[in-house]
């Protein structure tokens, strides 16, 4: 028989961690949840502030909004046992939102239930059958529209609130990152939004690690925001290294040898103070069994420092794993749906890459293209990522500097196109501003093959 269901002191805490991680979920929970049942007035404190912030400007409050509260508001002799409160909820990792959300769903129905119960009754012994019997009809009905879960049907009559609440979340480009390649950035209409999660597929050894560290570049280039790129293979520095290629237009072969002129060391000084310290780089990379999980903690560390990302780089998601299953398949599967939920809850543009499954075959005398089908170990990742591109380059093509990058999924918009970007590897540049793309109907016949 399983255990029942306890709202107390360890679940209202991963109830207010969600809250101050999902502006909607908090929402809810500020409507629904009664707050005589929280554990401690330090819950209730931080229950009610999050309502409140969120019910008149759609948005959670961030660590330091929480702290400053904190200095200004709370009696001093309570202000230690508050911010010690703050640290906890605010660095708890969130494993399964949704069992929180489940859970608070049948607990505010039963909660919602008695103040039903309690209305009828008192309005009947005092002989108003009809107000009874109205408000009963009425509560049920509201009763059964709560839901915490993310796959809440919606009416006709709500579209229009809606498209509101998406309106006010966003301004639109705010919430996307451009990768800096038009082509790219026309199919999604102006970069990845937030809660979005971009794959970038490719074979071994053929740009994977190179892309994602110009989307991280392109990201600070054109100040959108924070990047944290996780590093999950490989040496730090090497990551590092590509950055500084790719901000200061150093070659980076000349960097890793410290062949450099005095100008390039100086603007290897500089360049953090034009872009600012927006960059942090997270070595993975000590052990094999990282899992979404500790990424989901580091993001959290930098949310209470109020270095919140805009933009995660997870080079890359093949290598975390998950101890929900012990098939390699059901473990990727699992690993990028906890990626795509990770960019949900935190409100993050993600990017990662996948391994491609085989080379490919050439057919027609022409060089192929890898597409979604051709994803190594588990196709499901396709279905749960928003926006999938491949990399494609013949050996040919790479001494041309270009590279077909095939736009072969978008949730949001047509997609199926091929681009051709002027690529510079040793600067890790993924497309020249000076160049741009070519059209792949212009390239020689030699260039084909």
């Amino acid at each position: 028989m399983a255990a029942p269901f306890n709202f107390g002191q360890a679940f209202q805490e991963e109830m207010l961690a969600l809250m101050l991680a999902d502006a909607g979920f908090a929402h809810r929970a500020g409507q629904y949840v009664p707050e005589d049942r929280l554990y401690s007035e330090v819950h209730k404190w931080l229950f009610m502030l999050v309502k409140e912030r969120v019910d008149a400007s759609n948005e959670v409050p961030s660590y330091s909004e929480i702290e400053n509260e904190i200095i200004r508001k709370v009696d001093r002799s309570k202000r230690r046992m508050y911010k010690a409160f703050l640290d906890e909820v605010y660095t708890k990792p969130i494993p399964n939102p949704g069992y929180v959300k489940t859970m608070l769903t049948d607990y505010a129905r039963r909660a919602f239930f008695l103040n039903i119960f309690s209305t009828g009754q008192t309005l009947w012994n005092s002989r108003k059958f009809d107000e009874a019997y109205t408000s009963v009809q009425d509560g049920m009905n509201e009763l059964y529209g709560i839901d915490f879960s993310d796959e809440m049907s919606i009416s006709l009559s709500e579209f229009e609130d809606v498209r509101q609440q998406f309106v006010t979340d966003s301004t639109t480009t705010k919430r996307r990152l451009p990768t800096g390649i038009p082509g790219i950035d026309s199919v999604l209409q102006g970069g990845l939004a937030k809660g979005e999660m971009g794959i970038i597929l490719a074979e071994a050894k053929r740009g994977k690690s190179f892309s994602l560290v110009h989307m991280g570049a392109i990201c600070l280039m054109m100040r959108m925001g924070r990047v944290a790129h996780f590093q999950l293979e490989g040496a730090a520095d090497q990551t590092t290294m590509r950055y500084q290629a790719r901000l200061s237009h150093v070659p980076y072969n000349r960097i890793r040898r410290d062949d450099l002129t005095d100008p390039e060391r100086e603007a290897l000084l500089k360049f953090p103070q034009r872009i600012g310290d927006n960059l942090e780089v997270v070595p993975l990379n000590s052990r094999w069994d990282y899992t979404v999980a500790d990424l989901d903690a580091r993001i959290v560390q930098m949310q209470r420092r109020g270095r919140a990302p805009d933009l995660v780089i997870v080079d890359y998601g093949d290598l975390l794993t998950t101890d929900k299953h012990r098939e390699v398949r059901l473990k990727q599967m699992q690993v990028f749906r906890e990626l795509k939920q990770l960019a949900m809850v935190r409100k993050v543009a993600l990017w990662t890459a996948s391994q491609a499954q085989r080379p490919p075959k050439e057919e027609s005398g022409a060089p192929s293209v890898l597409r979604s089908k051709d994803i190594a170990e588990a196709y499901e990742k396709v279905r749960i990522t928003d926006f999938l591109m491949t990399l494609n380059q013949t050996a040919r093509e790479r001494l041309m500097g270009v590279m077909r990058v095939h736009i072969d999924i978008y949730r949001d918009n047509e997609a199926d196109k091929t681009i051709m970007p002027v690529v510079d590897f040793s600067r890790m540049v993924f497309h020249s501003a000076k160049y741009g793309c070519i059209d792949p109907s212009t390239v020689p016949r030699f260039g084909k093959r």
